[in-house]
């Protein structure tokens, strides 16, 4: 009877085993496919905690530790403590493809911008995609000072005479055409202007405002503490997203001008902020817009209560 009983244990080890072998294949699938998954997120949110990818695979903390191990030594992200970000060169797209991405309603954006500048002004004009459009927008004004750290601003402002253009010295980055350093910093450190215009990477309720350049990041704060408005630019992809520097809480904004109605939770808070909202069209008719509502192609704002109204003209503000 030991000796059957010893037959019958290593007969079911045995089929266990076997069992555990053709499973394999299966679990190594799942592992890489849960990988993807994680590496795709990241790109797309910028950051990750691996306390939240354990509940959304339900699988175990070391589980995922293994996971972002294996993706950080793919070069996919950057480990941290309690979780991953994105490599830096995988979250700044080169500036020539951001320029020609979403070109329409960055440029409706721009125009929007443009309609909250009063000649005689002197603003802070961020680096950016979006920040160039409203530097094209801006070349036909008069008596403006812009204060830049953008080499590309600066070059499209040069074209108006009536234009005084202030660079703010320090490096350029390649990736924004963007001047960093002490020196931008501390140069901006001393101004005091009427606006800034922010441009920026990532908008959550959660995060606030981020972006994934610390020596840029630092520049952008020394923008906002400089301006008695911050205006942020920013299209519709921006929202949601998380990078990997916190620039400043949404409460340092005035108001942002996007192309597309933000959604619910981040409407009522940024009006719990007394923050407004500016939707730019790009042009495009729209057929549901109320008999009252605005004129196809211009700005709307929208107001406490979610509906939208036409900004004033520059000589009601």
């Amino acid at each position: 009877m030991g000796s059957l009983g010893n037959s019958q244990r290593c007969g079911v080890e045995v089929t266990q085993g076997a069992v555990a072998n053709d499973a394999k294949p299966a679990v190594r699938r799942l592992a890489a496919d849960r990988r993807r998954r994680i590496a795709s997120m990241v790109r797309e949110r910028g950051s990750v905690r691996a306390s939240e990818l354990s509940h959304l695979f339900g699988v175990t903390d070391e589980t995922i530790r293994r996971d972002l191990v294996h993706l950080a030594e793919g070069g996919e992200l950057k480990r941290l403590h309690g979780g991953a970000i994105a490599e830096q060169a995988r979250t700044e797209t080169s500036f020539a493809r951001r320029i020609r991405e979403h070109e329409a309603e960055k440029a409706a954006i721009a125009e929007a911008a443009a309609d909250l500048v009063a000649d005689g002004s002197t603003i802070i004009l961020d680096s950016g995609s979006t920040t160039l459009h409203l530097a094209r927008a801006l070349v036909k004004r008069r008596d403006l000072v812009v204060i830049t750290n953008a080499v590309t601003n600066a070059i499209e402002l040069m074209e108006n005479p009536n234009i005084v253009v202030v660079l703010t010295g320090g490096t350029v980055r390649r990736t924004t055409f963007g001047a960093t350093g002490e020196l931008a910093v501390t140069n901006l450190a001393g101004l005091h202007v009427d606006q800034t215009f922010l441009a920026i990477t990532g908008v959550s309720i959660d995060g606030g405002l981020t972006y994934p350049s610390f020596e840029e990041a630092a520049v952008k704060r020394a923008m906002v503490a400089a301006a008695a408005e911050v205006v942020l630019l920013a299209d519709h992809t921006k929202f949601g997203r998380n990078t990997m520097v916190q620039v400043a809480p949404l409460d340092v904004l005035s108001r942002i001008v996007t192309n597309a109605p933000v959604d619910e939770p981040m409407r009522g808070h940024l009006q719990d902020l007394g923050v407004e909202v500016t939707v730019a069209s790009s042009g495009r008719p729209d057929t549901r817009a109320r008999h009252d509502g605005p004129v196809p192609g211009s700005p709307m704002t929208e107001a406490g209560d979610g509906s939208v109204r036409t900004p004033m003209a520059p000589a009601e503000r």
